[in-house]
């Protein structure tokens, strides 16, 4: 494996440096390229992996982004090579990924690539280079991707073009610019998908007979678009802007059609008492359109499971290769997968691990009988029930007698949402819900026991931030928390850590030392206190 690696290396090095005297010489090389190429393919994955990441190591991913430039000859063998590199979403992929969206050249050659040129069809092999990257790609990283200059704006011109020149596009490439757009939502890219406009394309979609024609025969395309509508529904679905009704409206309206492109059985009632949990979550066409046609007539209780599914795609990489961490190291993987027989397509996950890795137990009930000794101590205290990582009970009605039922039972379903997205790891979409929460609560906070439950509310976000890095918007929730409620001491530990992740290590202490006087002999607050104070 290490001597194909070694071959193509070689040429694409002479490539990036026009060393190929003739088009004759260039086009010998090349035959030999894809000779070795087509050797990867037929190798065990073991072989394959260990041939690619040699590749890598080389320094292989520099001169495959130089292929990707426009007119460049050897395109067909760079996109190749990454097309077999990203062919599984595992954790070799995400890695080597990662490795490629750090390079400075590669999105400035994807945006190029994605111009409109003399040839056509050059947008759409980039896309498809871009598209098998993103799909192991981390959310930060595909946001990265969406806002890099037109990006966004070149795919949604292709996939207009091609919905308007259906009848002679291959459905293919549709698909690619559709799922990149579908995972930029996915990642929360709201900001540059609205910019374009971008919802706007998929509604008019099924005013076009002929990519509803390409919609009914593939089922994966059909699938993409109505998982757009269905992520664009719940996200926006408290919304009152006149934009956003109007839009639902305009979705809705298409029901009609979106129903005549599922079959049969995928529409036959089902009896949900008989299904698994794998079959009423599953992201299929039958559960989709019932999650559409339910949001319509206000019921949500489909589409959230369906909801989750989707926003599954995108994968908590940090906390896969966390839990990957003594079996996958990077860069030798060449040694490690010979050291623990490790398959790739498993991401780590093929062994049991030595040490169990830290799982944040996240529950609706904080009653005294609860332990945090499951808890994440690397963001908050695990032995304590005043400092566990979890968010706070829903808001109960007899606390709130005075504030009208309608915005309880509102706030207590979105702060029910919130804390299953923050369990499935999914900080931004938590962070969303509880601001919603927050904002029915705001004309409500003269009350003393609206301080307390939005005290709550704040902290989840503050501890959501956490999660993301994302440290002064801990320490102004945090802060906010702690005006509501100076008692809540859970705010404390969560801005100390973020004082001490912004190198605000005297803010950090004040905090722990306020921190200890009501909990002295706190574990996990004393070793924080020790941590600033070494310093």
């Amino acid at each position: 494996p290490t001597e194909v690696a070694d071959v193509l290396y070689t040429v694409l090095l002479k490539n990036s440096k026009g060393e190929f005297p003739s088009d004759e010489s260039f086009q010998s090389m090349m035959e030999y390229a894809f000779g070795n190429i087509h050797l990867i393919r037929q190798m065990p994955e073991k072989q394959r992996i260990t041939c690619l990441w040699h590749l890598v190591e080389l320094g292989g991913i520099p001169l495959m982004i130089h292929t990707l430039q426009p007119g460049e000859k050897a395109f067909s063998m760079g996109m190749t090579l990454m097309g077999i590199m990203f062919r599984d979403e595992n954790l070799l992929s995400h890695k080597m990924g990662r490795l490629v969206l750090k390079n400075p050249k590669f999105l400035p050659a994807i945006a190029r690539g994605l111009s409109p040129g003399v040839d056509e069809m050059m947008p759409f092999l980039v896309a498809q280079v871009l598209h098998n990257i993103l799909r192991s790609a981390a959310t930060t990283q595909i946001k990265e991707v969406a806002q890099h200059e037109n990006v966004v704006k070149m795919l949604k011109d292709m996939t207009e073009k091609s919905m308007v020149e259906a009848a002679k596009a291959d459905w293919r490439l549709v698909f690619v610019t559709i799922d990149i757009l579908m995972l930029m939502e996915v990642a929360n890219a709201h900001a540059e998908l609205g910019a374009e406009n971008v919802m706007d394309l998929f509604v008019t979609a099924f005013d076009k007979p002929d990519f509803v024609s390409m919609m009914r025969e593939h089922d994966t395309l059909l699938q993409r678009v109505m998982g757009f509508f269905l992520l664009w529904l719940i996200r926006t679905r408290h919304n009152k802007d006149e934009a956003d009704v109007a839009c639902r409206k305009a979705i809705y309206s298409k029901l009609d059609t979106i129903k005549t492109c599922v079959s049969a059985d995928e529409l036959a009632p089902v009896d949900e008492s008989k299904q698994s949990h794998g079959q009423r979550t599953a992201a299929s066409l039958g559960n989709l359109y019932r999650s559409l046609e339910g949001l319509s007539q206000g019921n949500e209780s489909t589409a959230l499971a369906i909801h989750l599914t989707l926003k599954s795609r995108v994968r908590n990489w940090d906390q896969v290769e966390k839990e990957a961490e003594g079996k996958v190291r990077s860069p030798d993987f060449k040694k490690q997968f010979e050291q623990q027989k490790l398959k790739v397509k498993q991401a780590g996950q093929a062994d049991e691990p030595e040490e169990a890795p830290q799982r944040v137990v996240i529950s609706d009930d904080e009653s005294d009988d609860e332990t945090g000794d499951e808890a994440s101590q690397e963001q908050v205290p695990a032995d304590s029930q005043a400092t566990q990582a979890t968010p706070e009970a829903p808001v109960s009605q007899e606390d709130l007698p005075v504030v009208p039922e309608a915005v309880i039972a509102e706030v207590t379903k979105l702060k029910n949402e919130g804390n299953t997205f923050f369990r499935a790891s999914m900080y931004d979409d938590a962070i969303e819900l509880y601001t919603a929460a927050l904002e029915l609560y705001q004309p409500h906070l003269e009350l003393e026991t609206v301080k307390l439950e939005a005290a709550k509310l704040l902290g989840n976000r503050a501890e959501s931030h956490l999660r993301l890095r994302a440290y002064d918007k801990t320490v102004e929730d945090a802060t906010m928390a702690l005006e509501h409620d100076p008692k809540f001491i859970k705010a404390l530990y969560r801005r100390a850590k973020a004082h001490q992740a912004l190198g605000k290590v005297e803010a950090g202490i004040a905090d722990m030392q306020a921190f200890l006087e009501v909990d002295p002999v706190n574990k996990s607050a004393l070793a924080l206190m020790t941590e600033l104070k070494s310093v």
